[in-house]
């Protein structure tokens, strides 16, 4: 994966075939291509909301350090680990964001 300074520039959307279920506060994302489901706890289904929300992964990182109040390493390594799962299970993809000349 690339340098984290790289990825905080970069954008997060749901792959085309993943619908997500909100369970309480946890959800399950449902692939209908592989009828996989990926069940995540609380924490990462908030994480995973607010990088969808956002306009890049930096915007989220910055959200989530002033949500949680933890220490910026340990946010860094978790944020991605939990986008390095979503991508591996092909639920998630990183785009590059779009300039806004180009919408």
């Amino acid at each position: 994966m690339e340098s984290f300074e790289l990825i905080l520039m970069k954008k997060v959307a749901l792959v085309d075939d993943v619908l997500p279920h909100p369970i309480g506060r946890k959800s399950m994302l449902f692939k209908t291509e592989t009828e996989r489901e990926c069940n995540l706890n609380e924490t990462a289904t908030r994480m995973l909301n607010i990088l969808l929300e956002s306009t890049s992964i930096g915007e989220a990182y910055n959200q989530l350090l002033q949500e949680y109040k933890i220490a910026p390493e340990v946010l860094q390594k978790d944020l991605l680990a939990l986008i390095e799962k979503l991508v591996h299970r092909q639920l998630i993809a990183i785009n590059n964001p779009v300039a806004e000349e180009e919408v």
